[in-house]
């Protein structure tokens, strides 16, 4: 059985998983990740043979959380979030069994209120995985606040003893007759849509949650659909209205290869921190903290260089970034990339500029 240790480094967690024998890297499933940024889940990265890590947003272990003190909104948007990381494991055809569910290793953003768990991609004959011991374990140790009854979390025990297996569609049709509100802010994913989660505030939380993750300003979470069937899960903030999805291109430099124009759809990141959607508008577009000299200023991160990276836009709709000799490094998922050095990434690539994390995206 796989040995975990978990570490904290600029805000991030970082889970190093030390593989056994018996097990090896399941090529298919971490393709998958690679290909695209699955919601819910920490992204993992093969290190070596017999190492896998994976990275997520600062958070608290789930059992932790549960024990601050929860409202009836906040445990369903725990327990139905666990229902959709089922759901996605089923879609992706991944093994259940290699999803960890204990509640050290299971985290929560406190900031956007989401739930990452860790999908080991191995080939394993694993322990099967108890669903139902699970979640009973989560109603257990749920915290309510003085003001909140308790006969929900009776009746939802009832509803799942009275399951001969565990289904993500029963499980649907109860909540949708007993509490469907938590579908206004954490969607059911069907193909050709996204699960979403999105820390959109309320206008009179704004003032709380733009002094930093540490405000007590709740966070809500609102629902997206999409034509999307990857179930990559974009933030709501994503959508540009339109449903074009293809990049029409003009003039293109025949020395450098990029290109002059853009019609329509162009390409455009998403800073995590506070979901701000920046369009990426020019064939080499430039981020960095010195204003004057930058296409895309990044405020408030003394570790972000003054000309960190660009991002570079080439024939036939691929796309690139480029480290330009900064001092605390531009990763990709993870992975650390070379100075000056063209790499390319695609829709749903994190990027991390020092410690200040984006997402990228091409429609």
């Amino acid at each position: 059985m796989a040995k975990i240790k978990v570490s904290i480094k600029d805000s991030q967690i970082i889970v190093k998983s030390k593989l056994d024998k018996t097990e090896a890297v399941n090529e298919r499933e971490i393709e998958v990740f690679q290909k695209k940024l699955i919601r819910g889940f920490m992204r993992p990265a093969v290190e070596s043979e017999r190492k896998v890590s994976y990275l997520a947003p600062m958070g608290l272990p789930l059992h932790k959380y549960l024990q601050k003190g929860l409202t009836k909104n906040d445990f369903f948007l725990v327990f139905m979030q666990i229902v959709e990381v089922v759901r996605k494991i089923e879609k992706n055809s991944f093994n259940i069994n290699n999803l960890i569910l204990n509640m050290k290793y299971v985290f929560v953003n406190e900031f956007t209120k989401e739930l990452y768990f860790i999908y080991q991609p191995i080939t394993t004959q694993a322990t099967p995985t108890n669903l139902f011991s699970f979640i009973y374990d989560v109603i257990q140790r749920t915290n309510l606040k003085l003001d909140e009854g308790d006969n929900f979390l009776n009746e939802l025990i009832s509803f799942l003893r009275g399951m001969q297996a565990f289904s993500t569609e029963q499980i649907e049709q109860y909540i949708t007759k007993v509490y469907p509100e938590v579908y206004k802010q954490i969607h059911r994913e069907r193909d050709g849509q996204s699960n979403v989660l999105q820390n959109k505030q309320q206008p009179e939380a704004n003032a709380g949650v733009n002094a930093g993750v540490g405000s007590e300003e709740t966070t809500v979470l609102v629902d997206y659909t999409d034509d999307d069937e990857d179930g990559t899960g974009l933030l709501a903030d994503y959508d540009d209205g339109s449903n074009e999805t293809t990049v029409l291109v003009a003039d293109e430099d025949p020395e450098t290869g990029l290109l002059v124009e853009e019609v329509k759809v162009r390409p455009y990141i998403v800073r995590i921190q506070d979901s701000e959607k920046v369009e990426v508008n020019k064939p080499v577009f430039r981020i960095g903290k010195e204003k004057s000299y930058v296409d895309y200023f990044v405020t408030n991160n003394s570790a972000v260089s003054r000309l960190h990276a660009d991002i570079i836009t080439k024939e036939n709709n691929r796309f690139f970034i480029s480290d330009n000799n900064s001092t605390n490094g531009t990763f990709i998922n993870g992975r650390l990339i070379p100075e000056k050095t063209e790499t390319e990434i695609f829709d749903g690539d994190e990027l991390k500029l020092a410690n200040e994390r984006f997402e990228f995206h091409t429609v």
